[in-house]
Order: C-alpha cells, then sequence, then structure tokens
C-alpha cells in the first residue's frame, strides 16, 4: 500500500508540475525536463529521508516511516510549487 501511494506523489508531483509549467506557456521539452527533474529530486530526496528514518529509533515500523516519508516530500514539493507561482 505504501509502495503505491510513494509512487502516486512522485508521479503525481511530476504530473502537476509538468501541468503547471506548461499552463503558464513554456515549451513542451522544457515541461518535460522540469518534470523529470522533479521526479529525480523526488527519488534522491525519499532514498535521504529512508536512510536518516532508518537511523532513528522512534519509528517502530517501516510503515510508518514510509508515512512520513510521503508527508515530507509531498510538503517539500507544495512548497516548491507555491513559491513558483509568484
Amino acid at each position: 500500500m505504501e509502495t503505491y501511494l510513494l509512487i502516486g506523489v512522485m508521479f503525481g508531483s511530476s504530473g502537476y508540475d509538468f501541468y503547471n509549467l506548461k499552463s503558464s506557456g513554456k515549451k513542451t521539452t522544457e515541461c518535460l525536463k522540469s518534470a523529470s527533474y522533479t521526479f529525480c529530486f523526488n527519488l534522491i530526496l525519499l532514498v535521504v529521508l529512508a536512510l536518516v528514518f532508518s537511523s532513528l529509533t522512534i519509528f517502530s515500523s517501516e510503515k510508518s516511516m514510509a508515512i512520513w516519508a510521503i508527508i515530507l516530500v509531498a510538503a517539500i514539493n507544495f512548497l516548491r510549487f507555491k513559491g513558483r507561482k509568484k
């Protein structure tokens, strides 16, 4: 379940990045490049968060660790997109 949610957040944020840039009048190649950068950024961020969370002992299960990682990735992407609109 967490895997599907994780994949959904990664592709959803990349898709929203593409949509946001395309609606602002950018070229399709620039939108695809930015969406791929967003996907790679999310992947690297999730790996780093997984490493940090696995070293902490406050998480009792991998399920809670995955949920917190997904929440943090979604929050960071929200702040990125919100800052871009200005």
